[in-house]
């Protein structure tokens, strides 16, 4: 099971902010080709030489290693891919897609790369419109994608939402967020892929405010954060792991079916909803896999 509460977004070309982050308590990070470097050609040969240089030493173990790379139609995915691909990532995030032929014409580029070996594990961030639309197809058509995140200022920008007017007058309605937030996680759930939302805080310091957040994202059933400030690293961890309340929970439903089990067919009452079972064993999972990636 993937484990996937908190995902620190980094500047691929800023050296001092890797570094940072080597032994950071996140569970994915993801150094970005995309919109933290300028569109020019000079400035990403920078941040794909910065990057290459900080991925030839390790990180920490726990650490799910990132790159999120530049657009389908850009001259810079090429560059991108070959340079993540040499370093040996354990995924790569592809953004900017809008339609199920930019996800396969990506994934065959990625083999095409390394053919007839490993290549690194596909996230996908839905931010347009059309890769909203198209979502179904397109995880119909994809084979290497194990996740997605939900881009929601560039989302906000495509539709021409004021909620893209993020920190002018307090904090926006997420109201134009009502459709493409449970389509992902629906989408998400329906393939077995993680899913993480992303919230632009009027003030990111606030870590109330950001546990609230969460908390409302973790309700629509996201598994984690893309966390832009890493304060909110151990907030995203805390709301998005199995309270006790529900492994207490989840120890009971299945201690319960079990002992159902152990009753002859003919003479059984059964008591446990199949979802509840199905609920309960999947939290005892996320928490197993998240003490064994702390081990």
């Amino acid at each position: 099971m993937k484990v996937r509460r908190s995902m620190l977004l980094v500047p691929a070309g800023d050296e001092r902010k890797i570094e940072k982050t080597r032994d950071a308590a996140a569970d994915v990070l993801m150094f970005d080709l995309q919109d933290s470097v300028p569109f020019d050609n000079a400035a990403k040969a920078r941040a794909r030489d910065t990057l290459r240089g900080a991925l030839a030493r390790p990180f920490a173990k726990h650490i799910e290693v990132n790159v999120r790379v530049n657009a389908i139609d850009s001259p810079w995915l090429l560059p991108d891919l070959e340079m993540a691909l040499e370093a040996g990532v354990d995924s790569v995030t592809f953004a900017e897609l809008r339609t199920p032929g930019d996800v396969i014409h990506f994934e065959r580029l990625l083999r095409s790369l390394r053919p007839g070996k490993r290549v690194p594990e596909v996230l996908l961030d839905i931010e347009t419109p059309s890769a909203l639309c198209h979502l179904e197809e397109i995880a119909r058509q994809a084979t290497l994608v194990t996740g997605m995140m939900v881009g929601v200022n560039d989302y906000a920008l495509e539709v021409h939402s004021s909620g893209a007017l993020f920190g002018q007058q307090g904090e926006p309605c997420q109201d134009h967020l009502t459709w493409i937030r449970p389509k992902t996680v629906a989408v998400a759930r329906m393939h077995g892929w993680t899913v993480a939302d992303a919230v632009m805080l009027k003030d990111p310091k606030d870590l109330d405010a950001g546990r609230a957040a969460m908390w409302l994202s973790r309700r629509m059933g996201f598994d984690g954060w893309v966390v832009l400030f890493p304060p909110q690293l151990p907030v995203a961890h805390e709301v998005f792991s199995p309270t006790g309340q529900e492994l207490a929970w989840a120890q009971e439903v299945t201690q319960r079916y079990a002992r159902e089990q152990a009753v002859p067919e003919a003479e059984r009452k059964a008591t446990v909803a199949r979802q509840h079972l199905q609920l309960a064993r999947y939290l005892q999972g996320l928490d197993g896999a998240i003490r064994a990636a702390a081990n």
